[in-house]
């Protein structure tokens, strides 16, 4: 089931017209267990698999999913191969090979030759130096050895390369691992070894990688800029990423789907630097790509709607709300069952928020109560932080004060006690600790009003709901009441 979710309409199409090699009688049972499963899938009903099989008379059920398994299997590597431009340099590397062992060392080099040139023109690091190591003992072969010394130089450099590659990876996961455990407020030791890290990938030298390296470590500071809340830096770092996929059409167009992701940070740190202008101007080309790679189109839908609500969340108005509502709402009735459960909890996430800012607070309300049924298990803390900080101020907005202050007794309970937490956690639930001990109103203002004068100022131009941002509507509350 889960290879056939991951199958694009193309591949699915190929497997049904060229996935068996002959009939028999096992083929339309395959066949009839592919439609089942796809539809299942498609509608988000897996648990209904089971009692579909039997309506269309599949029996031996565990044989038969075995069987189209390795089919499926089969037909996805003959599709690759049919279009891939790798597998071409690997078989000419068989093919030469085969001519060597056959002592035809003329036309082996031939051969070698335009391999060589392919990988290096698709930033095939592993197969060149593999190439060019065959090519190497040719070249003796055939008494050239003043040609050897260039080859033996590009593998020097290309293991250079793949080495700084391997260590950018390496750093890649360790970055991940703290923004998947603390996302975008880590605790100050998360911090230091984030600045660490930063130093360190900086100090690697662009000449020394390719264009996949180059990107490589761009995304890395990217990554690590955004897990310590800068967005300018990040910016910065994805707007030299998506430069080097226009310098590099032909590259671009071989790797569509990193070249979409990297457009959707590029527009979505426009709009957290405050530059709206800017996720307007190149908007149009995430759109492009939904065109050009129909495969994508789906993952596209997911980040336009994603963009559009931090764009509304920025600039939007009441009238503008509602019409996004008017115009997905539908979308996300047919779409929420399938979508991955990050995508479902960022949109939810998302809404709240925009709702919070244009006075719909009912409604805010009715998306965080999903939102947390959706996420609550496993929810990063500072996603969880964010969006309980709202539901609190929601309360406060809407004059539900005992309940707001429940819910405020709630969130310190399950914070007081964390250890290392990031400054603005550390700061906020200070605050909180001294506002439940004295809600008199007037000694409620003075602690807002310290917390204020102390808090961190960079908070201000976050998208959503900081403590320092939830702390100053709570004053303008107090005052106005």
């Amino acid at each position: 089931m889960s290879l056939i979710s991951s199958m694009s309409p193309v591949e699915k199409a190929y497997f049904k017209k060229y996935g068996f090699k002959k009939d028999g009688s096992g083929k339309l049972k395959m066949l009839a267990m592919f439609d089942v499963c796809d539809k299942c899938v498609t509608a988000g009903r897996l648990d209904n698999v089971d009692v579909q099989f039997e309506k269309e008379g599949i029996d031996r059920v565990a044989l038969y999913r075995n069987r189209l398994f390795e089919a499926l299997v089969q037909s996805l590597r003959e599709f690759q191969a049919a279009k891939s431009e790798e597998e071409d340099v690997y078989h000419k590397y068989q093919v030469a090979d085969l001519l060597i062992n056959r002592g035809l060392l003329k036309e082996a080099e031939s051969i070698l030759s335009k391999a060589i040139a392919k990988a290096d023109e698709l930033l095939l690091l592993e197969h060149s130096m593999l190439l060019e190591h065959k090519r190497h003992m040719v070249l003796h072969g055939l008494g050239k050895r003043s040609m050897v010394s260039e080859g033996i130089e590009k593998r020097r450099k290309a293991a250079v390369n793949i080495a700084l590659q391997m260590r950018l990876a390496f750093i890649y996961e360790e970055v991940y691992n703290i923004q998947v455990k603390e996302g975008r407020s880590p605790k100050g030791v998360s911090v230091l070894r984030l600045k660490q890290l930063a130093k360190e990938v900086e100090l690697i030298e662009i000449e020394l990688l390719d264009i996949k390296g180059t990107i490589q470590r761009y995304n890395i500071l990217h990554t690590i800029y955004f897990n310590l809340g800068d967005n300018d830096r990040c910016l910065q770092f994805s707007t030299k990423v998506v430069e080097i996929f226009d310098k590099h059409p032909q590259f671009r167009v071989s790797r569509i789907k990193p070249y979409m992701l990297s457009l959707y940070n590029y527009l979505s740190d426009s709009l957290n630097a405050h530059k709206p202008e800017l996720y307007l101007q190149n908007l149009p080309l995430l759109v492009a790509v939904g065109q050009e790679a129909p495969a994508l189109n789906k993952e596209v839908q997911v980040f336009l709607i994603s963009l559009e609500l931090d764009y509304l969340l920025l600039v939007g108005t009441k009238a503008e709300v509602l019409a996004f509502n008017e115009k997905h709402g539908a979308w996300y009735e047919k779409e929420s069952n399938g979508m991955r459960i990050n995508n479902l909890i960022d949109y939810l996430f998302r809404l709240a928020y925009v709702y919070y800012k244009v006075g719909l607070y009912d409604q805010a309300l009715d998306q965080i109560v999903e939102f947390f049924d959706v996420g609550k298990i496993g929810l990063r803390p500072d996603l969880d932080l964010q969006i309980s900080i709202l539901e609190i101020t929601l309360h406060y907005e809407l004059k539900n004060t005992a309940v707001a202050y429940y819910k405020h007794k709630a969130l310190y309970q399950r914070n007081r006690n964390e250890i290392n937490a990031s400054l603005p956690l550390s700061q906020y639930m200070g605050c909180l600790a001294k506002l439940l001990r004295d809600n008199r109103k007037e000694k409620e203002t003075s602690i807002l009003q310290d917390y204020l004068d102390n808090a961190p100022a960079e908070t201000d131009r976050n998208l959503f709901i900081s403590p320092t941002l939830m702390v100053k509507r709570l004053m303008d509350i107090h005052t106005k009441a």
